[in-house]
C-alpha cells in the first residue's frame, strides 16, 4: 500500500505504480513532479472502434499484444486546493464498487481521504475527510491494514517532540473529524490519532502491515532500526535490528515472517523469528529504486535499480540454511528503454507492469524456469510454475532399466556358478566376460594354476610382460620346429614353448597337452555349430587335415543353418596350400580371404599365406575379430618373447583405457582389473555388473579397495532408491561372507590358570606381547644349557604358580615340548602341534580330577571310579564310550 516518491538517501523515482487492491482490472499511476498527476487506469481489450474514438485526454495505451489500458479517472475528481502538496498516496483494500477510496499525504501533514467517485452514496460519509497532526510536518508515507481495513498508518518526517509514526482509524465519528471544505491551518478540533509509535524526534523511512496479523507492523525508524509494534502495545517495540537498510521495506505476501529492506545498493532478507541478522544479503552495481515480492510465486524478488531498462528478478533457493543461494534473471520490460518504476499483478502468475519515466506503460510475464528430474521409476517430472507433469518416458535401453530388470531377476546371486550370472543380462559381452571369471576361479580352486605371483588370480600380463618389485623379469622361451600335418612338402613352422606360456594358454581355456583335451574342445565347439572357430583350432594347432575335415562336416550338416559361406568350396581351396609363398595358390587365397566375412576363416587363410613368419597380421583385432582366448592362445604359440609381450602389453593398455571386459583376461583379478572396471563404468555407467564381480569374483584384499567400496555404496544406494529390499539384503549378506571368508577365525577355548586366568600355553592370538616376550625367553634358554625354563608353572612372569599336578604320578602337568617351539604366526596347522598326545592335560567333566593323558588311559583301562581317594565318581561311565567299553569288557 506504500507509495514512497522521494527521500534523502534513497533515490526513488518520481514515478510510481500500484495494483488496485479491490480490483484486478484496475491500477494507479503517480507522478510527484510540480504539479503531481495521479491517474487510475483501467484494463481490458478494445476493438479498433474504440480505439480510434479514443481523444487525447483519454488515449488508451497497448500494454501487450491483447491488452490496453485508458484512464478512467485522474486528480481532477478531487476536490483540492493544491495538486502541488501531494506527497504519497495510498489505495484502500477495503471493496466498495465504483468508490476507489484513495488516500493522500500532503506536505503540511494532513492525510485526505477521498474517492474518483464523490457521487457514490456507499463513501458519502467517508470522503472529503481529513486526519492531521498536532504539528504541520510531511506526510511520505500511507499504509492500509489489509484485514481491519478502517486503520491507517502515516509516517512523518521528524519533529522535536512528537513521534514518526500515527494510527488513525477511519471510523471515527464524523463530527470529530474536519471537513475539506473552509477548513484553516489552525488546529482546533482536530481527531487525535488512536495511538503513535516511535520515539520523539525520529524519523521514518518505511512502513509495512503484517500479511496476517492485523495489530502488528514493522518500520524502519530513526538512522539504523527496523522495529517490529504491536498496535495493542505502543509504548515499546516487540523486535529490534540494528542496520542501516531502513528504505523499502517490502513483506513476502507467502510468507508472513519474512521482508526485505535495502539502503544504496545493498539489499537484506530478513526473518523476524531471528531479527537479530539478516538471512541473504544481495549486492546490486547501483542504488535500488524499488523492491517488491512476487505474490503468485514462493521465494521471488523483483528488483529495480536507478536508470536501468530491466527489472531483475531473483529466486531464492535453499533458504534458512548455509549453502543460501539465489538465481538471477534479467527482465527488458519495454524494449530498452528505461524503467521508472513496476507492480506485480496480484493474481496473475508471473505478471509485472512497468512504466517508463514519460508513462509509457507494459505488460510482462515472466518465464518460468522448467525444472526436471528423473523420478526412480525411469519417468520425468517436469515443472512449471504451480503445475507438475509426470511423463512417461520409454528407456527400455537406458542402464538405469537394465540395472534394474537385472536386478529384479536375480543378477549376481548365483554364486557357485557364477558364469549363470551371464545367462540373466541377455548381453553377449557380458555372457563372455561371466564366463571368463568363472574359468579363472575354477582353475584357481582346482588348482590348476602355479602360484608364481603375490596373487593367485593373476592374468595373461603378469605371465607374460609382468614386472615383479626387486626383480629383473624376462620371459625365456624354447624355440621349436614342426610341420604342418596334412601336407606332404610342408615348411618348418617356429613354435615357443614356456611354463607362462602353457599357464597363459591354461587360462584362454586351450590346455590341449594331450590330444583328448583337444577332441573335447572341438567336440563341443561343433554341437554348438562353431564349425569355423573349430577348422582354425585345428589349423593353429597345424593339424590342417583335421581343419578340412571340420568344414566339410559344417557343410553337410542339418542342424545349423550357415549363411552364403560355402564350406566346402572353402575346405577345397585349403586342400590346395603350397607351402611356397609366391604361386598362383597364394594370390587367389588373398584375394578371396578379402571377399570373406567370417573372421575365422580369413585367419586361416592369412596365416597360410603370410611371409617370413609374420603371424602378427594374424592378430590385427580391427580386420580378425576373434575372441580374446583364441588369438592370447595363438600369440603364445607363434611369436617370439619380444613380439609376445610388446602385443599383450599393448592391448592390455588399450582394453583399460577402452574399458573392454574381455581384457580382465589379460589384467586378471589384481589391481589392473579394477582400472578396466573403473574404465568400464566411465564408459557404461553399468556400476552394478562391477559391484557384483568385485563381490563374487575379486580377493578379499581388493574389495577394500576405496574404488571398489565406493561401487558397492553406489549399487546399495541404486537399490534402496528403487526399494528393492530383498535384493539389497542379499547383496549385503553376500559382501558381509566374502568380507569375511578369508579372515582366520580366532582361538575361543583356553586352559587357563587358576591363579591369574591367564591361557596356560602363548596363544598367537591372546596376549600377544606376553607370548611374544616368553617366545624370546625360550629362545635364549634353548641356547643357553646352563638356563633351565621350568615348564610346569603358569607361563606368565608375573604368576609363575605352579600347575596342577597329576592325580596318577603327583607331578605338576607341563611339556616337554612347549619352550623348543617359536611364536610364529605364519606356521602351518601341522607346525603349531606344542605338545606329544600322552602329554595333554585331561580332566573328568564332573568331579574335575584329572592329569595326563596317558596315565589316565592306562587307570581307565580296568577301572571305571576316579582315581581320587575319596573321590567316588564313576568317571569312566560318564563317557559314552566308556560306557560300551566298560559292558564288552564285562
Amino acid at each position: 500500500m506504500l507509495r514512497k516518491v522521494k527521500k534523502e538517501k534513497m533515490n526513488f523515482s518520481k514515478c510510481d505504480l500500484q495494483w488496485s487492491p479491490t480490483a484486478s482490472d484496475l491500477f494507479l499511476t503517480f507522478n510527484s513532479s510540480v504539479p503531481s498527476d495521479l491517474t487510475l487506469f483501467q484494463v481490458g481489450e478494445l476493438d479498433e472502434g474504440d480505439l480510434a474514438s479514443n481523444t487525447n485526454d483519454t488515449k488508451a495505451q497497448s500494454i501487450s499484444s491483447k491488452l490496453n489500458a485508458w484512464p478512467i479517472g485522474s486528480l481532477a475528481d478531487f476536490k483540492l486546493p493544491s495538486k502541488s502538496d501531494i506527497k504519497c498516496y495510498a489505495c484502500q483494500p477495503k471493496n466498495f464498487p465504483g468508490a476507489n477510496l484513495v488516500t493522500l499525504g500532503m506536505s503540511s501533514g494532513k492525510v485526505l481521504l477521498s474517492s474518483f467517485d464523490h457521487e457514490s452514496l456507499q463513501v458519502a460519509d467517508r470522503v472529503e475527510r481529513e486526519f492531521h497532526p498536532k504539528h504541520n510536518r510531511p506526510c511520505h508515507i500511507l499504509e492500509w491494514n489489509t484485514l481491519e481495513t478502517h486503520r491507517l498508518l502515516a509516517g512523518y518526517d521528524k519533529y522535536r517532540g512528537d513521534q514518526g509514526v500515527a494510527l488513525w482509524d477511519i471510523n471515527q465519528e464524523k463530527d470529530k473529524l474536519r471537513k475539506l471544505s473552509g477548513m484553516n491551518d489552525g488546529l482546533g478540533g482536530a481527531a487525535k490519532p488512536l495511538a503513535e509509535f516511535g520515539s520523539p524526534g525520529e524519523n521514518v523511512h518505511s512502513i509495512k502491515w503484517l500479511n496476517n496479523q492485523a495489530t502488528c507492523f514493522v518500520a524502519g525508524i530513526g538512522t539504523k532500526h527496523i522495529r517490529l509494534y504491536d498496535i495493542r502495545d505502543s509504548s515499546r517495540s516487540h523486535g529490534q535490528v540494528t542496520t542501516k537498510l531502513l528504505y523499502g521495506i517490502a513483506i513476502d505476501p507467502c510468507t508472513d515472517y519474512r521482508f526485505s529492506s535495502c539502503v544504496d545498493s545493498q539489499m537484506n532478507i530478513w526473518d523476524l523469528r531471528k531479527l537479530d541478522r539478516s538471512i541473504h544479503n544481495i549486492t546490486e552495481p547501483r542504488s535500488v529504486v524499488k523492491v517488491a515480492w512476487c505474490p503468485t510465486r514462493y521465494n521471488r524478488l523483483a528488483c529495480l535499480i536507478r536508470d536501468s531498462s530491466v527489472v531483475k528478478i531473483y529466486s531464492i533457493e535453499h533458504l534458512y540454511k548455509e549453502d543460501m543461494e539465489h538465481n538471477e534473471m534479467h527482465l527488458q520490460t519495454n524494449g530498452g528503454n528505461q524503467v521508472a518504476s513496476f507492480a506485480w499483478h496480484p493474481t496473475h502468475e508471473n505478471c509485472i507492469l512497468s512504466i517508463t519515466p514519460s508513462g509509457i506503460l507494459k505488460e510482462t510475464v515472466v518465464a518460468d524456469l522448467i525444472p526436471m528430474t528423473w523420478s526412480p521409476q525411469s519417468s520425468l517430472l517436469i515443472g512449471s510454475g504451480r503445475y507438475l507433469q509426470e511423463m512417461a518416458a520409454e528407456c527400455a535401453d537406458d542402464i538405469s532399466t537394465k540395472i534394474k530388470a537385472r536386478a529384479l531377476r536375480g543378477y549376481g546371486l548365483k554364486k557357485e556358478q557364477i558364469w549363470e550370472n551371464g545367462e540373466l543380462v541377455g548381453d553377449e559381452t557380458l555372457r563372455k566376460f561371466w564366463l571368463i571369471l568363472d574359468h579363472i576361479k575354477s582353475l584357481h580352486k582346482e588348482k590348476g594354476l602355479q602360484k608364481i605371483r603375490n596373487n593367485p588370480f593373476y592374468g595373461v600380463k603378469d605371465l607374460i610382460a609382468g614386472e615383479i618389485p626387486g626383480t629383473e623379469f624376462c620371459l625365456r622361451s624354447k624355440q621349436h620346429g614342426k610341420n604342418l600335418e596334412g601336407t606332404t612338402n610342408s615348411s618348418n613352422i617356429h613354435i615357443y614353448t614356456s611354463q607362462e606360456r602353457t599357464i597363459s594358454m591354461r587360462l584362454c581355456n586351450w590346455d590341449f597337452q594331450n590330444p583328448t583335451a583337444l577332441e573335447i574342445y572341438i567336440t563341443r565347439l561343433i554341437e554348438n555349430g562353431e564349425f569355423e572357430r573349430a577348422a582354425a583350432i585345428h589349423m593353429f594347432n597345424l593339424n590342417l587335415r583335421k581343419a578340412i575335415e571340420t568344414l566339410n562336416l559344417g557343410s553337410t550338416s542339418t542342424r545349423w543353418k550357415k549363411g552364403d559361406v560355402n564350406l566346402s568350396a572353402i575346405a577345397m581351396a585349403l586342400s590346395g596350400y603350397d607351402s611356397s609363398r609366391k604361386n598362383l595358390w597364394c594370390e587367389m587365397c588373398s584375394l578371396l580371404c578379402k571377399q570373406l566375412q567370417n573372421p575365422y576363416l580369413m585367419a586361416m587363410f592369412t596365416f597360410l599365406t603370410c611371409d617370413d613368419g609374420n603371424y602378427s597380421v594374424v592378430l590385427d583385432e580391427d580386420a580378425y575379430k576373434m575372441s580374446i582366448q583364441d588369438r592370447i592362445a595363438f600369440a603364445c604359440i607363434f611369436l617370439n618373447d619380444s613380439q609376445l609381450s610388446k602385443y599383450i602389453k599393448r592391448w592390455t593398455e588399450e582394453a583399460m583405457n577402452e574399458g573392454d571386459l574381455d581384457g580382465i583376461l589379460l589384467t586378471g583379478l589384481t589391481e589392473d582389473g579394477i582400472k578396466l572396471l573403473a574404465s568400464y563404468i566411465d564408459k557404461t555407467a553399468d556400476v552394478q555388473t562391477a559391484s557384483l564381480v568385485a563381490v563374487l569374483a575379486f580377493p578379499w584384499q581388493l574389495t577394500r579397495d576405496p574404488i571398489v567400496q565406493n561401487w558397492i555404496d553406489c549399487y546399495r544406494n541404486l537399490l534402496d532408491t528403487w526399494r528393492l529390499w530383498h535384493e539389497r539384503a542379499k547383496f549385503d549378506s553376500y559382501v558381509q561372507q566374502e568380507s569375511t571368508r578369508k579372515k582366520q577365525e580366532l582361538q575361543q577355548i583356553f586352559v587357563t590358570c587358576h591363579f591369574c586366568q591367564s591361557p596356560v600355553s602363548p596363544s598367537p592370538y591372546i596376549h600377544h606381547v606376553q607370548a611374544s616376550r616368553n617366545a624370546r625367553v625360550m629362545e635364549a634358554a634353548s641356547k643357553d644349557s646352563r638356563v633351565r625354563m621350568s615348564t610346569n608353572t603358569c607361563h606368565n612372569n608375573k604368576c609363575r604358580k605352579p600347575l596342577p599336578r597329576c592325580c596318577l604320578c603327583l607331578m605338576h602337568m607341563g611339556t616337554d615340548s612347549f619352550y623348543k617351539e617359536k611364536f610364529d604366526t605364519n606356521t602351518t596347522k601341522s607346525e603349531k602341534k606344542k605338545t606329544v598326545s600322552k602329554n595333554w592335560f585331561t580332566w573328568c567333566q564332573s568331579c574335575r580330577h584329572g592329569g595326563h593323558s596317558h596315565h589316565l588311559k592306562e587307570w581307565f583301562s580296568g577301572h571305571v571310579e576316579c582315581p581320587v581317594t575319596s573321590c567316588t565318581c564313576r568317571c569312566m561311565l560318564m563317557d559314552s564310550v566308556g560306557s560300551i567299553s566298560s559292558v564288552v569288557t564285562s
